[in-house]
């Protein structure tokens, strides 16, 4: 009241007042001056405007306020606010107000009564302060209580016609909050007093913005919220940092922070038992953070927490997870389960408690409220809006991801001039509408309209934004990638600076003869196949990988022939000597009777060595009739061997895949970037739409395998994520397939399956390719990637190809995870390298902690002088150190390396299986040891898939462990890989293991 009264915001307002009693002490108390102007004022005739109401309005404003030094300490606030020492005594002349407030009922009962009715009144107990409290009822701590069910609702200022309900459904809130909520449900037991709980209410929701904005003289109260990590199974808090705390810098936990527009949220460390009793604690000076206790709480993903955030006010979601206290375990499951939700709980990390997941968002109702689970109601629109949709700018929405519209009960609606049926209170899909691209206007009976526009496209050619890594003795942000001071970038799979090692490839020439020729002349009979992994998802390229179909050979080859058996025709591909073989040994067999038959006009694939053929095939009769020059059959097992086909794999598409509408949708964007927000709000929309709002909760991992698969980066100082450049990657050991990574906007798809495409450039070249799509799926069906597209061509037509691509916006490149492995942080090397830290960034940390089977958990340490590895909670998030002996250096480490690093420096050296029969790579699978992220990008980039999980129980003795499945590992790449983790690969056979 103060506020609007005066034009300003509620502090300035509040001190403005307090300061027309700080003027040097007059003759007289305020109040013995005011009695005597509120006497004469009835004595006159009541004429003019009562003189008591800032009088008054002070006596109220000190019982509001919470009290000083004890529960009833009203007269310490009194003095306080006059400007006076805080004293446990009623001020000068505070005797008055007994009599200015007989008065003022007076009044209100004559001539004031259009203004209200009479309802102060003296209290036995408080004979002189009980004439303001029967007016203060609603006290400020009361006031907090109910922006704290305020928080936990979905309600917004049009919702004040609801005002009676909303009262109703907090004295039903009250009764779930212990102690606080009892006290005050004892003071609104009556009907008078419930009238005025009403207006209040009624106010509260008016001056409701979605957060705490409640401001008392002498400083800030921030509501924070809980947060939950499920790697460590932490709780803490985390405070939304806004206008009040921009600009500042606060020391928390002995680190400074400087709080700026790229911190979301203030962290601060947390224990269990603040699920039941809350917390309060000043975070600087003014500015005091108060935590609620609930007896259930709902929390959502939240990407900018690395965890599990509360979700109070506007916040939202299409899936959540609940965490409630055992004693109202049967209840909470009871409301639940009339809202739909049938799973079943889990215990948490914290004693007597218990979680939900995959909670859905369902009807409101009273006892939902009550137990403070409004969070999961359906938002009741105050007017009608717009949510949800694939915004790439502005008011613009991609053709077909429409937004969705939302209108307040008993409103009318047309859509271009079209009545439409919209139910009110709920949100109806405008994508159903089969709306052509343009503008389009919503309009309502009541007058309101908003409009939007809907496009098919804004980008014509791939385009990736400026977020990627430099790389080097470890990942560093880059945010211009064409900056030339950045010498070698990875932006998804796209690397710059240095020359990608390249297939060697041919085109497959269905029933010819494969021939490796060497340098002295000898003749051998290869038999390409087809590799296994390929095979599992049902592949079959049109080429040959000459590294892999060679092998051994190929350092000492010449040429690689293709000889038809009925004609005897060959074509000749000259090898270079300095050309890369694959590791392993080919199974071939010597063709000395074909000697006479190469004699002829070869037919050169790519460039033609005529003089080089001529020298080398002079040697072939010696060759030929030396006595290692016998020609055996090919053994059976040169037929290939046979896969079967993977059943999470499937061919083509799949319809329902959000992956395939985020990675358009980013693509699509200015810039090809978004915040973490409107990420996290354009995949809960996407995966509703799809039928699979479970996978909502599933926000972080989206973000995760987005990002190993080289499809998107993140900048996690600006918290923000952009699309990788776009690149056909090369796949090793794959018969010349490539991996389309990076940016997928709608044209690109479509013209990669145009060859009538108007540029004729990029016809040529479609009709050069072959494209092939699989889906990756979970164990429920569900698509856990975008779409792999694969791309094959005719490595003769490689140069049109790379013109058409580069039209496209698409590079072409080579091996890129052999290069990122060549250039991934090394554990040995990471630590001398590393910065040191002068003491211990942080007070509050946990020591990872490993058991005899190498599994690592945390947990809080008194001292952080051992060696180990420790994790530091700062207020801005998490740092991890390693301290590399008793009172050594304590140097900074990522959490992934550094997980290796202690791991190996206990002793768990072998850690990393591998099947040579198989080429498949198994690393431990579990949170205590994740792997590093450039590494596992480089074998994810091997085959474009994610990796798989299985379980290895070995044979005799040893206890079964859990792994991921990384496929096309050859020996050295995975010897690479242990090395880099200072580990020793440890080589198994199928018989070590059963099933």
């Amino acid at each position: 009241m103060l506020a609007h009264a005066s034009g300003l915001d509620e502090e300035s307002a509040i001190k403005n007042f307090c300061s027309a009693f700080h003027a040097p002490p007059p003759r007289e108390s305020p109040f013995t001056s005011a009695l005597r102007e509120t006497a004469a004022w009835r004595s006159g005739g009541w004429h003019g405007e009562p003189p008591c109401v800032a009088a008054l309005s002070m006596t109220v404003l000190a019982v509001t306020e919470d009290p000083i030094g004890s529960a009833n300490g009203v007269y310490r606030r009194q003095n306080k606010l006059l400007g006076l020492p805080e004293e446990a005594k009623a001020p000068l002349g505070y005797d008055s107000v007994t009599g200015i407030w007989k008065i003022w009922n007076e009044w209100l009962s004559g001539p004031g009564a259009r203004y209200g009715r009479p309802s102060a009144q003296a209290h036995e107990r408080w004979t002189l302060q009980g004439w303001a409290r029967s007016q203060g009822l609603v006290r400020f701590s009361d006031r907090l209580l109910i922006e704290d069910f305020l928080s936990s609702v979905r309600i917004g200022p049009a919702d004040v016609r609801r005002a009676e309900q909303v009262a109703e459904d907090f004295l039903a809130w009250l009764r779930y909050r212990g102690e606080r909520g009892r006290k005050l449900l004892a003071k609104v037991s009556d009907d008078a007093a419930i009238d005025v709980l009403r207006e209040v209410m009624g106010d509260e929701v008016v001056r409701w913005t979605g957060t705490r904005r409640r401001v008392r003289q002498g400083g800030h109260q921030l509501q924070a919220l809980l947060t939950y990590d499920e790697w460590s199974e932490e709780f803490g808090l985390a405070v939304p940092v806004d206008q009040r705390l921009l600009g500042q810098d606060v020391v928390m936990d002995g680190e400074q922070v400087h709080i700026d527009e790229f911190l979301p949220y203030l962290r601060l460390p947390g224990e269990p038992d603040m699920l039941r009793s809350g917390a309060s604690l000043a975070i600087t000076e003014g500015v005091k953070v108060h935590f609620s206790p609930e007896p259930a709480y709902v929390l959502r993903d939240e990407p900018a927490v690395e965890g599990s955030l509360q979700a109070r006010g506007a916040a939202s979601s299409k899936a959540y997870r609940v965490l409630v206290y055992g004693q109202h375990l049967a209840e909470t499951r009871e409301v639940l389960r009339r809202a739909g939700h049938g799973g079943d709980p889990e215990p948490a990390a914290a004693t007597g408690w218990y979680w939900f997941t995959d909670v859905m968002t369902c009807p409101d109702t009273t006892e939902l409220r009550a137990l403070g689970l409004g969070s999961l109601a359906s938002p009741r629109p105050a007017a009608m809006e717009l949510s949800g949709g694939l915004r790439v700018s502005g008011d613009t929405y991609l053709v077909g991801f429409e937004p969705d519209l939302a209108v307040p009960e008993g409103v009318a609606v047309t859509l271009d001039g079209v009545p439409i049926d919209v139910p009110g209170g709920a949100s109806t899909p405008l994508r159903n509408r089969s709306l052509m691209p343009g503008t389009h206007v919503v309009s309502t009976d009541v007058g309101d309209s908003l409009s939007f526009v809907t496009v098919t496209h804004i980008q014509e050619r791939a385009r990736g934004s400026d977020l990627g890594w430099r790389l080097g003795t470890g990942l560093e942000p880059v945010r211009d990638l064409d900056q030339p001071v950045y010498t070698m970038t990875l932006s998804g799979a796209t690397i710059r600076g240095i020359t990608l090692q390249t297939p060697l490839t041919a085109r497959l020439i269905a029933g010819r003869e494969c021939l490796a020729v060497s340098v002295l002349g000898e003749i051998r009979q290869v038999w390409p196949a087809t590799e296994g992994w390929l095979q599992a998802i049902g592949l079959e390229p049109g080429a040959v990988d000459l590294s892999r179909a060679l092998r051994d050979l190929l350092p000492n080859s010449a040429f690689f022939l293709f000889r038809s058996q009925r004609t005897g025709a060959i074509d000749a591909i000259a090898l270079h000597p300095d050309a890369a073989a694959s590791p392993g040994k080919v199974p071939s067999v010597t063709r000395p009777d074909l000697a006479s038959a190469l004699f002829q006009e070869w037919r050169w694939i790519g460039d033609a060595e005529t003089k080089l053929r001529d020298e080398i095939l002079t040697k072939t009769f010696g060759w030929a009739h030396s006595p290692a020059a016998t020609t055996r059959p090919a053994p059976a097992a040169y037929q290939g061997l046979k896969v079967d086909l993977r059943t999470d794999v499937i061919a083509g598409p799949v319809e329902t895949n959000p992956y395939n509408d985020i990675l358009n949708w980013l693509s699509e964007r200015e810039r090809g970037t978004a915040s973490l927000e409107q990420f996290r709000d354009a995949w809960a929309w996407s995966c509703a739409r799809h039928g699979l709002p479970e996978l909502a909760l599933e926000e972080r991992l989206a973000l995760y395998r987005l990002e190993r698969l080289g499809f998107l980066e993140r900048d996690y100082a600006r918290r923000r994520i952009g699309v990788a450049r776009p690149a056909l990657s090369a796949l090793p050991s794959a018969n010349g397939l490539l991996f389309l990574t990076g940016a997928r906007p709608t044209r690109l798809m479509q013209r990669l399956d145009d060859e009538s495409d108007s540029d004729e450039v990029i016809a040529e070249a479609i009709m050069s390719t072959d494209i092939q799509q699989r889906t990756q799926l979970d164990a429920h069906g569900r698509p856990i990637a975008p779409t792999v597209i694969y791309v094959s061509f005719d490595p003769s037509e490689a140069a049109v190809v790379r013109a058409g691509m580069e039209r496209l916006g698409v590079a072409m490149q080579g091996f890129a995870s052999e290069a990122i492995l060549d250039h991934a942080p090394d554990a040995r090397h990471a630590l001398g390298l590393a910065m040191r830290y002068i003491g211990s960034p942080g007070r509050h940390f946990l020591r990872r902690k490993t058991g005899p089977e190498g599994v690592a958990d945390w947990s809080p340490a008194s001292s952080d002088n051992p060696r180990g590895l420790y994790e530091y909670r700062l207020p801005y998030g998490s740092v991890f150190a390693y301290r590399t002996e008793w009172g050594g250096d304590l140097v900074k480490v990522d959490r992934q390396l550094g997980s290796w690093v202690d791991t190996g420096a206990q002793g768990h050296r072998n850690l990393l299986k591998y099947l040579l029969t198989q080429r498949k790579l198994f690393v431990p699978r579990g949170r205590s040891l994740p792997l590093p992220p450039l590494l596992d990008r480089a074998l994810v980039l091997r085959t474009g898939l994610l990796p798989t999980a299985t379980t290895l129980s070995p044979r005799g003795f040893g206890r079964s462990a859990n792994y991921w499945v990384y496929e096309n590992v050859d020996l050295a790449t995975a010897t690479h890989v242990a090395d880099l983790l200072a580990q020793t690969l440890d080589e198994i056979t199928r018989e070590d293991f059963v099933p």
